[in-house]
């Protein structure tokens, strides 16, 4: 049996809910929401970031046969922005959906691959996106 060649991609943390200072009321249930370990075990990656100069939509490649690094779609993806964005998904089960990002969107997949995606900012808004894709071996 042959080595696996890839890498192992990671979100480690916890969800807390805390007040902002010590001198804070305490708002009720404190303390941590959930733990954040989720892995999964990659071949090719995407890890890039744009800035949105026009109002349309702006696609990014994924699979091979449009240019892209990945022979299915990405399990992994992480946006995180600078300014709003409106980011469409499509994944294999044949679902689009819309998502407003404000911030930052991690999407992990063990099952479902992502098969594109694409950003539109608010319009007239100067927009920064760094993303990351990923898709498991």
């Amino acid at each position: 049996m042959g080595a696996v060649v890839g890498d192992l991609v990671q979100a480690r943390g916890a969800v807390t809910s805390l007040p902002p200072t010590a001198a804070s009321p305490v708002s009720g249930d404190l303390g941590e929401v959930g733990e954040l370990d989720e892995r999964l075990l990659v071949g090719a990656k995407l890890n890039t970031r744009f800035d949105l100069l026009a109002d349309t939509a702006l696609a990014v490649p994924l699979l091979a046969a449009g240019g892209g690094p990945f022979r299915v779609g990405a399990n992994f993806i992480l946006v995180k922005c600078v300014g709003k964005v409106r980011v469409r998904i499509t994944t294999s089960d044949g679902a689009t959906q819309a998502v407003p990002v404000d911030g930052c969107l991690l999407l992990v997949s063990s099952s479902v691959y992502v098969t594109a995606i694409d950003f539109t900012r608010v319009a007239g808004v100067a927009t920064t996106v760094k993303l990351f894709l990923a898709e498991k071996l």
